[in-house]
């Protein structure tokens, strides 16, 4: 009887491993389509916006033109059996810039399948991921759908691995911008910008990086809402021209925290050399050539009224605000309670404007009225240079901006 037992059991072994693997069934039968383009779904009410596939635990895709039951069952396998086995039921929503991984047991995610998701984010540029796998267990230590989203773009979740100079591909300007403040000018001229031991400016953002803006005014916007620095500092700004030659591209990023509008700042997460930094000094919101041609300059106020204020010159917005807040009091120019007056007087919803050479200017830290829209508008045409330029405020102290009038509209919907 003991030997009959034991020939059973080795019947049942050698069943077991003469048996194909859920993954390999796949292969076998999708063989022509292996790491093929992806489809767009036929599923109804999905027709046209959705791109579904599996991802095998080896970085291998296979397209889903209807629903990923159908396709594994068509292999002669189940949807269970590929998720017991770590495959990954994945989606594109082209409509909506997001992607998702799905799998009921929770996996251990693959470095395969990071580098393959890597391979589809450089492809088709979704914005946010979407998952309900077992994060604590995989390869990168990644503990959120957000953080493998960071990972997609730049290479970088909790820890540094092999995924850290991951290139993303950005159009990448001559020269970027950084905020810094008067008592970090010397050493930032003898050490350049350094990523050890820098300090969180904002709630959202990140250690271990360095934040650059497109353009001057965004950088010194920037350091002026800074969190983690006194205030006396406000009125002691540097802006950094950096020259983005002289830094690695492939690593610099778009800042992650951006959404739904134009990106202004991006993320680079290495040290930049003294060689690369040239100091210039800020104008209130302005670069200095924004003060050249000024043809008018001032406030729209609630009730769409344009208020121009005389013989202006830069810091002029700062005093203006400040006498209003603070009927009969005295302040001097760019000083911190200057500066905390002109945007108390935009979160009021007054709309601070420059006409010049190089286009209309405005910065808003509320919602316009209509009286308002109907006077930007007229702004903007009686411009020569047709030109628009704006920079919007948010509640919680970030801010967007751009130059049309599409990125405003957006923009200005998330104010109160």
């Amino acid at each position: 009887m003991y030997e009959d037992l034991v020939e059973k059991l080795v019947e049942v072994d050698e069943a077991v491993a003469t048996e194909v693997s859920p993954e390999k069934k796949m292969k076998e039968y999708h063989a022509r389509q292996l790491n093929g383009p992806l489809k767009k779904s036929t599923f109804p009410g999905l027709e046209g916006q959705y791109m579904k596939f599996w991802l095998l635990t080896d970085g291998t895709i296979i397209p889903v033109v209807y629903t990923h039951i159908d396709t594994a069952m068509e292999a002669g396998t189940r949807y269970s059996e590929l998720c017991d086995q770590g495959a990954l039921a994945g989606y594109i929503n082209t409509r909506d810039e997001e992607a998702g991984l799905r799998n009921r047991r929770e996996p251990k995610l693959t470095t395969s399948q990071i580098s393959k998701m890597k391979q589809l984010y450089d492809k088709y540029g979704f914005e946010e991921m979407f998952t309900d796998l077992g994060f604590a267990q995989n390869d990168a230590k990644i503990s959120s759908g957000s953080e493998l989203t960071n990972y997609l773009r730049y290479g970088k979740g909790k820890v540094k691995k092999a995924w850290e100079a991951v290139e993303t591909a950005i159009e990448v300007p001559e020269y970027l911008y950084h905020g810094t403040f008067k008592p970090l000018l010397d050493k930032i001229k003898s050490e350049g910008l350094r990523i050890e031991g820098t300090v969180k400016n904002y709630s959202d953002s990140e250690e271990g990086l360095i934040y650059l803006a497109k353009t001057f005014e965004e950088a010194e916007a920037f350091a002026e809402v800074s969190e983690a620095v006194p205030d006396e500092w406000i009125d002691q700004i540097v802006v950094l021209k950096i020259d983005t030659d002289k830094l690695d591209k492939s690593k610099l990023a778009d800042d992650p925290n951006v959404r739904d509008m134009e990106v202004m700042t991006f993320i680079y997460p290495q040290d930049i050399p003294p060689e690369a930094l040239e100091a210039m000094m800020p104008s209130s919101g302005l670069d200095e050539a924004s003060y050249t041609g000024i043809a008018e300059a001032g406030w729209i106020h609630p009730n769409g009224k344009f208020e121009e204020i005389p013989n202006y010159t830069m810091g002029d917005h700062e005093l203006h605000a400040y006498a209003m807040i603070h009927p009969g009091r005295v302040t001097g120019y760019q000083t911190v309670a200057g500066t905390k007056a002109y945007f108390q007087y935009l979160s009021q919803g007054h709309i601070r404007y420059i006409q010049s050479n190089r286009g209309f200017n405005i910065e808003v830290g509320k919602r316009p009225t209509e009286s308002q829209m109907r006077a930007i508008r007229k702004g903007i045409k009686e411009n020569k240079t047709g030109e628009f330029y704006f920079s919007v405020f948010m509640p919680n102290g970030g801010m967007g901006g751009g130059d049309s009038w599409v990125r405003f509209i957006e923009s200005i919907s998330k104010l109160p």
